[in-house]
């Protein structure tokens, strides 16, 4: 959906710059300026959100969603894979805190030894950390993801 969007958007744009630009009484070489520029946005504006895609999300985690896997990276920060109802699968960047990565570690000694699915609910507290907790998954969402 995504996808469609933005480059249905762009070849709006891209029309639209190439239509005024031959249909105004501008100079002919601000004209020849307008088309390759208006190209070089098109093709890098797809460049950007093609190399995006599939990288960890570094804003907002949902309030609720079910655990599936962690990884601790070299950088101070946790990559976190959950599955939510409204967005799928999707991974998410968050500071790294004893806290979070405990919380982390027993939520995923939870899942494996019980063969469980487990929710992680996250807040925010005043200095803006992100603070994790977990919980048994709820019967409704684990019947619209089966195994």
């Amino acid at each position: 959906m995504m996808n469609e969007l933005l480059i249905s958007s762009l070849v709006i744009f891209a029309y639209g710059v190439c239509y005024l630009a031959y249909t105004s009484k501008i100079s002919a070489y601000l004209k020849l300026i307008m088309l390759p520029l208006a190209g070089a946005i098109v093709i890098s504006s797809l460049a950007i959100y093609y190399e995006s895609l599939g990288k960890p999300n570094p804003y907002g985690m949902p309030e609720r969603s079910e655990y599936i896997h962690h990884r601790i990276t070299n950088d101070d920060t946790i990559v976190v894979w959950l599955l939510t109802e409204e967005k799928g699968d999707r991974l998410y960047v968050i500071p790294y805190t004893r806290e979070s990565a405990q919380e982390l570690e027993e939520a995923k000694e939870q899942k494996e030894g019980q063969q469980v699915q487990v929710d992680v609910t996250t807040e925010i507290d005043e200095e803006g950390r992100v603070i994790l907790s977990r919980g048994r998954h709820e019967d409704h969402f684990a019947e619209q993801n089966p195994k």
